[in-house]
């Protein structure tokens, strides 16, 4: 069944019903394989098809509506669980058909939270791109992005605008070399810093005699 967007599920909430009784009632709980417990809220009905229900998600409070067998499974999907990384949530974003910038975005997140990477504990994700589905909205909208569809060398840049967090004006698309490069101009830098800090502080030595 296709799913409905939250645009479309929220309009159809002026149709839902809460006076009627049976299996799915307002206020009977459900128990889901991934997602804990939902509890029912009322009723759609539909012309010549299944009734849909409207359930809430009380571990998220996601709200959606889902025929009646597949909350009786217990496949219902809450797509406000933070299944990526303990912070990143699918939202209205799909992994079917969106591969490759769903592997972007786990790879960001990973390299963020994990804490498998060192030199990334200080840098964090926008709280926008937690989820996926608007995620997927904002990557067009990357500088190089026609770029990284066509080629593979290409990757997500944080640096661009020195903020330390992957977000919109903050990121581009540059090719692997131009990161490695990137990356050894600010090492550069640093070491050029920590040269003269030394300087510094030998002259401040200099003209100063310390007691024995």
């Amino acid at each position: 069944m296709r799913r409905l967007s939250v645009t479309q599920q929220m309009e159809n909430l002026t149709q839902i019903f809460t006076d009627y009784a049976g299996k799915f009632s307002v206020g009977t709980k459900f128990d889901t394989k991934v997602g804990g417990v939902v509890v029912v809220l009322g009723k759609q009905r539909r012309f010549m098809q299944a009734p849909l229900y409207l359930v809430e998600f009380e571990n998220t409070g996601y709200k959606a509506l889902f025929r009646g067998d597949a909350i009786s499974k217990g496949v219902i999907k809450d797509r406000q669980a933070k299944t990526a990384l303990g912070v990143g949530f699918l939202g209205e974003g799909d992994y079917k058909g969106n591969e490759r910038e769903y592997n972007l975005w786990y790879s960001m997140l990973h390299r963020c939270y994990s804490g498998r990477k060192p030199t990334y504990k200080d840098i964090t994700v926008t709280e926008r791109w937690l989820d996926f589905g608007l995620f997927l909205l904002d990557v067009p909208e990357i500088c190089g992005y026609g770029k990284w569809l066509s080629d593979t060398t290409y990757q997500l840049d944080k640096d661009f605008s020195g903020k330390g967090e992957y977000c919109l004006d903050g990121c581009r698309f540059v090719t692997i070399g131009d990161n490695v490069r990137e990356a050894n101009n600010r090492k550069d830098k640093r070491y050029r810093w920590l040269e003269r800090e030394v300087v510094r502080l030998q002259k401040l030595l200099d003209g100063h005699s310390i007691p024995s």
